[in-house]
């Protein structure tokens, strides 16, 4: 069974997305609500790769991260291009004692955009005033979703300690997954 990435949790508003399979084709219920933050994130903070193989799109990479990238395609944002606008030049992976990745971003204006994704006790906990964060995440996974909590900022320059990425972070949202 393929994880598919359904609802959005952003600014106290949930948007919800149809589509089947990886296929980057769908329809949004949250239209009005500006996710592009939140969805260029999520294609930043990603190894997976999506790709038409002539019959079905496949991923390469982690499937939860391949539904991740469908989601982005849904909305409308091409993926690729948002990577090719910020080239990742650094990252702490995912590992389970941390239960989060962090990747930073060269921004075409100068400075790294940080980004953060994971489990929303890991990510909740690095962010300030996350208002209503947590009663939505746990809303979303009584519904039986598997919900990852997405945070990021700006900075004018990768601290030394790359350790130090996740300090300052400010939550974008949300993700709902089957």
């Amino acid at each position: 069974v393929l994880p598919l990435a359904r609802a959005v949790w952003a600014d106290g508003a949930t948007a919800t997305a149809t589509g089947e399979g990886y296929a980057p084709t769908g329809a949004w219920s949250g239209e009005g609500q500006d996710l592009t933050a939140l969805l260029e994130a999520v294609a930043l903070c990603n190894d997976a790769e999506l790709a038409y193989d002539g019959s079905d799109w496949v991923v390469t990479g982690d499937p939860l991260e391949g539904a991740l990238l469908a989601l982005v395609g849904r909305a409308g944002l091409d993926a690729a291009a948002v990577r090719a606008a910020a080239p990742r030049t650094a990252e702490l992976p995912f590992d389970h004692v941390r239960a989060r990745m962090t990747t930073a971003h060269a921004r075409p204006d100068g400075g790294f955009r940080v980004v953060c994704k994971g489990s929303p006790e890991s990510v909740l906990g690095l962010v300030e005033d996350p208002v209503g964060a947590a009663a939505a995440a746990a809303a979303m996974a009584e519904e039986g979703l598997r919900v990852l909590a997405v945070a990021a900022h700006d900075l004018p320059r990768l601290p030394e300690d790359l350790a130090d990425l996740d300090a300052g972070l400010e939550l974008l949202g949300l993700v709902g997954l089957h």
